[in-house]
């Protein structure tokens, strides 16, 4: 099939790929590891020809029925990380004593392990592997302080993580719990995480369809989150993209996409800022506006990642 396309491939990488047709003939390319490592040089290569540009804004709000705020965001300023861009959303759950904590100790240990690796150097395969490794750490902190504070059930702190690490000319996306990425394009707007929910667990095993799934009472129960149980039944998600035309990813807790609130308004409030009609910043309040008054049950958090390619 790879053959097929080589007549019409275009000249920048039509060598590459006969040269990859060939060693996968002759067995030299024997793993599916071997194949996508080779695959990632080639997107290294040909990404030198495209300029890349990153822009974050993000905010966060107690929201105007709740008395606290457990939600935390963090997002990597120019000099960090080689100025490679990470920004991260956390939902905290387990009272304001709980909570709080929960999302702040996952957010400062997922920086400090990503800050110990030289995540340019690093190919997908080593890479996806270290943004499991933070999540595992992270996760094994808040869990060994519930186990040394005797809290169990309900009691135990935790917290959702989703998080964006942008590696040019890859995006990548990890979560855990029911805090969404989406990426809105000129032409649409993509939910690109699962939540970990009961009513999405119900599609997933196939015993139900999405659209009858909540009306399960316990639809909206969490089936994983970090802190409330050992790592080795933790299962956190995570996805490539390639990013070849600009676009942003959208972060956020629950309290801005319940309700299907980003579906709603991602046309007014997000696709101006492609166009260049809308600063980021005012993006993202607006967003937080648009979830206090037609959500308002819980905090909200939005970070939203610009990027641009030239």
């Amino acid at each position: 099939m790879w053959q097929q396309w080589l007549p019409t491939a275009n000249n920048a990488i039509k060598s590459a790929l006969s040269w990859l047709c060939l060693q996968m003939v002759e067995g030299q390319i024997q793993r599916i590891d071997q194949l996508i490592n080779i695959l990632d040089e080639f997107l290294q290569q040909s990404a030198i020809a495209h300029k890349f540009t990153f822009t974050v804004a993000a905010q966060t709000d107690q929201g105007p029925t709740r008395q606290s705020n457990e939600d935390t965001y963090y997002f990597t300023d120019k000099e960090t990380f080689s100025n490679l861009p990470l920004t991260i959303v956390c939902d905290g759950m387990g009272g304001h004593a709980g909570g709080e904590v929960a999302s702040s100790v996952a957010i400062e240990a997922i920086v400090q392990h990503l800050q110990a690796v030289n995540i340019a150097s690093e190919n997908t395969t080593s890479l996806v592997i270290k943004l499991h490794e933070c999540i595992y750490k992270a996760n094994d902190l808040i869990n060994q302080s519930n186990n040394q504070d005797h809290r169990r059930d309900y009691q135990r702190m935790g917290t959702t993580v989703v998080m964006v690490l942008a590696c040019p000319p890859k995006i990548y996306i990890a979560n855990v719990g029911d805090s969404r990425a989406y990426l809105i394009t000129r032409s649409g707007c993509y939910q690109v995480t699962t939540d970990d929910n009961m009513g999405c667990r119900l599609v997933r095993l196939g015993m139900s369809f999405y659209r009858d799934s909540f009306s399960h009472p316990n639809s909206t129960q969490l089936i994983q989150a970090l802190g409330v149980s050992s790592s080795k039944v933790l299962h956190p998600r995570i996805r490539q993209f390639v990013i070849d035309e600009d676009c942003i990813f959208l972060l956020c807790s629950d309290g801005l996409s319940d309700n299907n609130r980003v579906e709603e308004y991602w046309e007014t409030e997000i696709l101006p800022v492609l166009a260049g009609e809308m600063d980021l910043a005012v993006a993202s309040r607006r967003l937080i506006d648009l979830a206090n008054h037609f959500n308002g049950h819980d905090n909200v958090t939005v970070s939203l990642l610009y990027c641009q390619v030239s």
